[in-house]
């Protein structure tokens, strides 16, 4: 009989599960939706995650597992992480079930107890840091709604406040407009809107439309690249409030950067990198090497006492 764990790394418009060894072996992995519980409904996400991990048991011989872990975003409150243990208890076939937020997982797996921030801007934005005394801190992912600066949302959200504005006259004229009326399949401003508010209102396809305002920037359009730097500037602000309470100006430590927007854009990530080594010069800034998911996945392992 096979022992082994399930790790799951659920955003907002896809999860990432791995199964491992108590060795920490990977012996499956699989891609499904999204599990953010305020995104999507109670039984979407168990329809996610019942999928997920049926699949999972079925290709490691029918075995349950021993612990699952799940960090995903929409994990909030108490209330948010009752809703997820219950789902993994009624799907998973174990009663070790662990829920975390997507930044605790991201953390542990990139910087381990290494003092540094792991900040991931995807669909959403979350930074978790931690510094050499265990003192920790979460700044943002608190759902598009109220949070989220600097994620894929915020920027799709940003360039059509720059697309209304240049209709109006308000600012020069802008390609995006024409970007983003062609990939939406509207035939001009006005169908452009209806598209967005009848084919776009899902959080996870909206965001999508910033890979739109990653191409227009690079031909220099100053309201695409405006978008870009302001999506670089919040990351930065994030950053640095975490920075500034748990760190000296002086000190050492590392920034992980995960999620598309950091890792896919390379306008937004060198402008967040240029701003964070001006007032924090001994930092090191890295792309994450090891996916989020390993993070609980090393947490379901050490949880029923493998390595």
């Amino acid at each position: 009989m096979i022992n082994y764990v399930i790790g799951i790394d659920g955003g907002g418009t896809k999860a990432h599960l791995c199964a491992a060894d108590l060795d920490g072996n990977l012996l499956y992995e699989s891609f499904g939706g999204g599990t953010n519980l305020c995104s999507s409904t109670q039984a979407q996400v168990r329809e996610v995650l019942s999928n997920l991990i049926e699949s999972c048991k079925q290709t490691l011989g029918g075995v349950a597992p021993l612990g699952i872990c799940i960090g995903s975003g929409g994990i909030v409150n108490q209330d948010s992480i009752d809703q997820m243990k219950e789902i993994l208890l009624e799907v998973g076939g174990t009663e070790n079930v662990f829920v975390f937020h997507d930044a605790f997982i991201a953390l542990k797996a990139h910087l381990g107890s290494d003092a540094g921030i792991s900040i991931t801007a995807g669909t959403g934005t979350i930074c978790l840091a931690q510094n050499s005394n265990g003192r920790t801190m979460r700044i943002s992912g608190w759902g598009h709604l109220f949070s989220d600066e600097g994620s894929a949302y915020y920027i799709a959200k940003k360039a059509l406040e720059k697309i209304c504005q240049a209709h109006d006259k308000r600012i020069a004229e802008t390609r995006l407009t024409a970007a983003l009326i062609q990939k939406v399949g509207a035939s001009d401003f006005d169908d452009l809107i209806a598209k967005i508010y009848m084919d776009y209102h899902e959080k996870g396809r909206f965001a999508s439309l910033a890979r739109v305002v990653d191409e227009v920037a690079k031909t220099n359009d100053v309201a695409a690249c405006a978008v870009l730097e302001d999506s670089a500037e919040q990351l930065f602000d994030i950053c640095r409030f975490a920075a500034d309470n748990l760190f000296e100006k002086s000190e050492r430590f590392r920034i992980v950067k995960n999620g598309s927007v950091l890792t896919q854009n390379a306008f937004v990530s060198q402008h967040f990198e240029r701003l964070m080594k001006q007032v924090y010069p001994n930092c090191s800034l890295e792309v994450c090497d090891r996916k989020a998911v390993w993070g609980a996945v090393y947490h379901a392992i050490s949880a029923v006492g493998g390595k």
